[in-house]
């Protein structure tokens, strides 16, 4: 007979105080998932995605290409880090992530090793 094991779900609090030891850290819907930090090769990608959609990027009046360490929250349970992502601009005085627009463009470059 099969048991179902209970998993821990996360807290964004308790997301926020893991340590900054170059793993990147993310919650999806309270459960964690813990990556490496990136290869030369894997911000290689990154980088040249860049170069290629920032003049668009620019000459659609969007906000800007946003790397790691910008925050898509949606939810309580959800805190994700993409590779690359792009948003329309907004002028609230509130620039928490929370409230941020939802990105028109989220890109993942594909690892081996996830």
């Amino acid at each position: 007979m099969a048991v179902a094991i209970a998993t821990k779900r996360w807290t964004l609090r308790e997301l926020h105080s893991l340590p900054d030891d170059g793993n990147k850290y993310e919650l999806i819907d309270g459960e964690l998932f813990v990556t490496p930090a990136p290869t030369d090769d894997h911000e290689t990608i990154g980088a040249r995605i860049t170069r290629l959609i920032d003049p668009y990027v620019a000459a659609q009046g969007l906000d800007y290409v946003y790397h790691p360490r910008a925050v898509l929250r949606r939810c309580r349970a959800s805190e994700v880090e993409p590779d690359l992502m792009v948003r329309r601009p907004h002028d609230k005085p509130d620039r928490r992530w929370e409230t941020a627009p939802i990105p028109i463009l989220v890109v993942e470059v594909h690892s081996p090793s996830t």
